[in-house]
């Protein structure tokens, strides 16, 4: 990042240069995998839920498989009835990851935490190996 203060002569203002400060906001995305980053995608400004819809149809969904999980934040753009319809057609399972219930900020170990008994108490899930891989 760019400093954004600085020394000038008293009464002057100070200018400066900043390389590519074109101060824009930026969203990536990615799914997750076990052992790899897939579907990467960047757009320029911020997620709406056409985007995600876009993003799963163009990118997520060549590399989802039948039987595949996706966990996805408690989000507004991601409860799209079109993005729930194209993980349907694949066969892919999707669970939205609820609320921690400690205060704490989210991180991984927190997100899996709260994320794995839902999985395992989905009534159609006979076997759970497939748990390891999340």
């Amino acid at each position: 990042m760019a400093k954004t203060t600085g020394w000038a002569e008293r009464g002057a203002r100070l200018i400066d240069h900043a390389p590519f400060g074109h101060w824009n906001t930026q969203t990536f995305i990615a799914a997750l995998r076990h052992d790899r980053l897939d579907a990467p995608w960047v757009i320029g400004g911020a997620m709406n839920r056409e985007l995600f819809d876009l993003y799963v149809e163009t990118q997520l969904a060549p590399t989802l498989y039948k039987g595949g999980v996706v966990i996805l934040d408690n989000l507004a753009t991601h409860r799209s009835p079109k993005t729930a319809e194209i993980l349907k057609d694949i066969g892919a399972w999707f669970v939205f990851r609820g609320k921690p219930s400690t205060g704490r900020l989210c991180d991984p170990s927190n997100s899996c935490r709260h994320t794995l008994p839902t999985l395992a108490s989905l009534k159609s899930v006979h076997r759970t190996d497939f748990l390891r891989n999340v």
